[in-house]
């Protein structure tokens, strides 16, 4: 229910009551067709209005969006409304959608003439002050801009045409066409008018001449059967006896224009005397109307139950005078605006009567085409436009050697958004946003960065705590069978120096993950290179090892007197120092901070660790290389030295490992951006870690736990003599 009742208001429902009487008493218009209404108070409220336009599109009082639960006719034509213009914009983004008309009788809001967001709406309100100005509006109304001109050769003509031009051109409306009516008119003029309208193929021709004037070139055009033409009238000649020659009634059908605005409706003024409650039962706003006018009460409501009366308050009855209420309360004299729905009324009727009275091949539509009146579409008014409008998103650029409403449409270049319709230039988004999908908004850009939501983030950082507890866990294997012969072949401290190294370097990949902070960017770099140092300098310092117990075992050999000293803790320490000194200078020097890029990739905004130095970058990594080229010669070098404690053969395979994939990951890393740099850099972490723990510790892994037999100081004594002999 609505909060309050407005008598006034309630004049526009009896105007359209008054309306549809006079149209189905009316034998020459909509013949054998009875025009029916539904009516639904919006109450000033867009929620309300939508609720009716979905029950009355939907029928049944079943709001089901895109879908009709009518099961028989009538037909749905139009929709007559809203007041507000909120509500209008309310309905009229819902009508649009299937190009539904909706007639709004009192909506004056400018931007409801936007055909992009409201392409099926329509209004009967509105005055100008100038024939002109009205004309120009009138077209802009129908989103037209492809208009021709003929006035009349004098003065009013001229004048008026010139004004009307101006105005065109204020409003960027076309000129298809300006052409003036000889006086008296010849032949030649008149075919001259008549190629003029072919050749530009213009629907709306404005004639702004005098009667007397157009007689002998609307006979012309009847003549040429030039049908589907829509004619635009000044108020010269509209109120004129041109429109009594049945001859020209074909050619004149569509015409629109300009007259003197009157609200006089004849007969609505008895027709408001005339109402009364048992004359409208069916009327869900007259007893509340009857209330409000004679200041009564009925003594039942509509269901039937007793209402509580108040004693000074008398009794409705249904039998009182319209005619002695004071005008100031029923004023039947001043229709303002019922006057807009009684034309909107006549609006759709004359509409669906010009469906009827259609013939085949003089339509308005393609090759003359005519609407279905037995299946036809609500959206079927002709148009008249060079070009369709550019809606948001797009931009418009002229066609070289054509008017200046003869244009293509162009979509905005990424990041830039254009959101009205029509526009000539796009605007750019500011530099931490961009433009949406369709280009008519700009938002926030994408902060991107590898996190541990996303699933690269999440496989990445599962993959380094596997590969980190497994290493945890052969580290235990080997201190509980450290006295075993395996274990303590090759040094078992530089064993368990290099499996804590290998857990470093697994741990080392989180520092990657996540949104990059100061301490993070700081140390990420230096921690990985120096970790990797260390296992490299660990793998080097057992390759030596091997080296020198095998050359001990010589006659008179030189390297006797180093067996067990302390050269491989030294190449350890040296080889970790050298690259500990590398990445402290380049912390120092080139301290990495967070940074956002916002140009690498479209609509996102990378957070990234910026390197104060790549010559440093290089330079660690270059370093780990010589390391582990170093390592793989000496270990490719002793591959086949006759010692059954000799681990040179894996060390060798996991040096290729290391540096296939580190050789590898330089082209990977340059060529991409973003997280995907940093996801790069953590696979070759990863991959190159695994790799050194997988060659160099699952065969012993793999005697150890399955074949213990062979973890005997006999069987590797035995099978060291065995390798001799061969």
């Amino acid at each position: 229910m609505c909060e309050k009742f407005y008598i006034e208001k309630y004049q526009y429902v009896l105007a359209m009551l008054f309306a549809i009487d006079e149209i189905n008493s009316n034998s020459l218009l909509m013949p054998k067709v009875t025009l029916g209404y539904e009516v639904f108070d919006s109450c000033y409220s867009d929620l309300v209005a939508i609720d009716a336009v979905m029950c009355y599109l939907s029928g049944n009082q079943s709001k089901v969006p895109n879908y009709s639960c009518r099961t028989s006719p009538p037909k749905l034509s139009a929709v007559v409304g809203d007041s507000p213009s909120s509500g209008s914009i309310a309905i009229a983004r819902i009508l649009g959608l299937t190009y539904f008309p909706q007639i709004s009788y009192a909506s004056a809001l400018p931007s409801l003439a936007d055909k992009t967001q409201f392409p099926s709406f329509l209004r009967t309100v509105g005055t100008v002050d100038s024939q002109p100005v009205a004309v120009v509006q009138m077209i802009k109304h129908f989103n037209w801009s492809w208009v021709g001109i003929l006035s009349s050769n004098n003065d009013y003509g001229d004048q008026g045409s010139q004004k009307l031009k101006l105005e065109m051109a204020k409003n960027g409306i076309c000129v298809a066409f300006a052409k003036t009516l000889s006086t008296p008119p010849s032949k030649e003029s008149l075919d001259d008018i008549i190629n003029s309208i072919l050749k530009t193929k213009t629907n709306v021709i404005v004639l702004y001449a005098y009667a007397t004037d157009l007689i002998a070139f609307l006979q012309t055009v009847t003549t040429n059967k030039m049908a589907g033409k829509v004619w635009v009238a000044v108020g010269s000649w509209l109120p004129s006896a041109v429109f009594t020659q049945k001859d020209l009634w074909a050619t004149l059908n569509g015409t629109i224009g300009l007259a003197k605005y009157s609200a006089n409706i004849p007969g609505f003024q008895d027709f408001l005397y005339s109402i009364y409650p048992a004359k409208f039962p069916n009327d869900i706003f007259i007893r509340e109307f009857w209330e409000q006018v004679f200041t009564c009460k009925w003594r039942e409501n509509n269901v039937g139950n007793v209402s509580v009366v108040s004693p000074n308050v008398p009794s409705c009855t249904g039998k009182e005078e319209l005619t002695k209420v004071d005008s100031s309360v029923y004023d039947t004299t001043n229709f303002r605006l019922a006057v807009s729905v009684y034309k909107a009324v006549y609006a759709v009727a004359h509409a669906i009567d010009d469906m009827l009275s259609c013939q085949g091949g003089t339509g308005p539509f393609n090759n003359g085409t005519c609407a279905n009146f037995e299946d036809f579409e609500p959206w079927q008014v002709p148009p008249s436009v060079c070009c369709g409008s550019c809606p948001p998103g797009f931009r418009k650029a002229p066609r070289e050697g054509q008017p200046f409403c003869c244009y293509d449409c162009f979509p905005c270049s990424d990041g830039e958004i254009s959101n009205q319709t029509d526009t000539t230039d796009c605007l750019r988004c500011p530099e931490d946003q961009w433009s949406n999908e369709d280009r008519v908004k700009c938002i926030p850009k994408v902060i991107e960065f590898l996190s541990y939501e996303e699933p690269l983030g999440i496989a990445l950082s599962a993959i380094s705590s596997a590969c980190s507890l497994l290493t945890i866990s052969v580290l235990c294997i080997f201190i509980r069978f450290r006295d075993t012969p395996l274990v303590k072949a090759n040094n078992r401290n530089l064993s368990y120096l290099l499996l804590v190294a290998l857990i470093f370097c697994f741990l080392c990949s989180f520092l990657f993950i996540g949104g990059p902070s100061i301490i993070t960017c700081l140390i990420r770099q230096a921690i990985f290179g120096t970790i990797f140092s260390l296992c490299v300098s660990c793998i080097f310092a057992k390759t030596i090892t091997v080296v020198i117990a095998f050359s001990a075992t010589k006659p008179n050999s030189s390297l006797r007197k180093w067996v067990g000293s302390s050269i491989p803790n030294s190449m350890i320490l040296t080889g970790s120092s050298i690259q500990s000194i590398i990445c402290t200078s380049w912390v120092i020097m080139y301290p990495s901070s967070p940074e956002l890029d916002m140009k690498a990739t479209k609509g996102v905004i990378t957070v990234e660790c910026r390197n104060g130095s790549i010559a440093f970058f290089y330079i660690m990594l270059g370093f780990l290389g010589f390391l582990a080229l170093v390592t793989l010669v000496i270990a490719f070098l002793a591959r086949n030295l006759p010692d059954g404690f000799n681990e040179t053969k894996f060390i060798t395979f996991s040096m290729l490992v290391f540096t296939s994939v580190w050789i590898s990951f330089i082209p990977a890393y340059v060529s991409t951006k973003g997280k995907y740099m940093v996801a790069v850099e953590i696979f070759a972490i990863l991959s190159s870690s695994l790799g050194l723990f997988c060659c160099i510790f699952a065969p012993k892994c793999h005697i150890i736990i399955l074949k213990p037999h062979m973890n005997t100081k006999d069987y590797l004594i035995s099978r060291s003599q065995i390798v001799r002999k061969t």
